[in-house]
């Protein structure tokens, strides 16, 4: 089963010197952020947080957490090579990435500052729907949260691996799209319908797209497929 539940209800798992025994996947989305947890042995949950630092302080130290959220490194080129990698798997289907803002634009006041610093940073503006993201990026890049905790991912390519390596075609945000990211999910959570056991809408802050990408993460947590891709990025940059 899935079981819905506030995050703050219970975090205070046991943790283990064996290995990763929790495998959790983060989306954000209109209420804060949507939480996919696997553990061994035990049901799925998804959990909802208005903010993340209060979740990571109590989550399980050996968590594998990926996140789709922007992740600054130290002096890294840009466009940054999780895009260029990100953009080139999804061919034609490029647009679901867009390019990370720099990071010096996220210190702008407003919109019109945003742009200006962009450009003069790397030569093009931002888009509104980049800025938009703004608050979450801050909060996804908190001194608090150690660099480690956290790992960026994207949820198009965790999907494309979950579906043999073939790109899942139609948008998410049609019914075709949703129905086939569904599927791929519950082939890789056995007895599980996200369908029927998703709450009324009006009980949660997300949209359905976001517990499909939420799940999609933890599974590609679960599975280790997330380090082919940044083998991958290693690879490029040693050329």
């Amino acid at each position: 089963m899935i079981d819905f539940k506030d995050a703050e209800s219970d975090l205070n798992t046991p943790t283990t010197k064996q290995g990763p025994l929790h495998w959790i996947g983060i989306d954000g989305c209109r209420g804060g952020w949507i939480i996919a947890w696997l553990k061994a042995d035990q049901p799925a949950e998804v959990h909802s947080v208005e903010t993340l630092q209060p979740f990571l302080k109590k989550a399980p130290k050996e968590a594998i957490i990926l996140i789709d959220m922007i992740l600054y490194k130290a002096k890294e080129s840009y466009p940054r090579p999780f895009d260029r990698l990100a953009k080139s798997q999804l061919g034609k289907w490029h647009s679901r990435v867009f390019p990370a803002p720099p990071q010096e634009a996220l210190m702008a006041k407003d919109y019109p500052d945003a742009c200006k610093r962009s450009l003069t940073h790397i030569g093009k503006k931002i888009s509104k729907q980049c800025y938009n993201l703004f608050p979450k990026i801050r909060e996804a890049n908190h001194p608090s949260i150690p660099k480690e905790q956290l790992i960026e991912y994207h949820p198009e390519i965790a999907f494309k691996q979950l579906n043999q390596n073939k790109i899942v075609e139609a948008s998410k945000k049609t019914e075709l799209g949703r129905n086939q990211r569904q599927a791929l999910i519950e082939a890789h959570l056995p007895n599980v319908s996200i369908a029927s056991l998703s709450p009324p809408r009006k009980k949660h802050p997300w949209q359905t797209d976001d517990l499909f990408d939420a799940l999609a993460l933890a599974l590609v947590a679960h599975n280790g497929c997330y380090q082919d891709f940044y083998q991958s990025i290693a690879k490029n940059e040693a050329l």
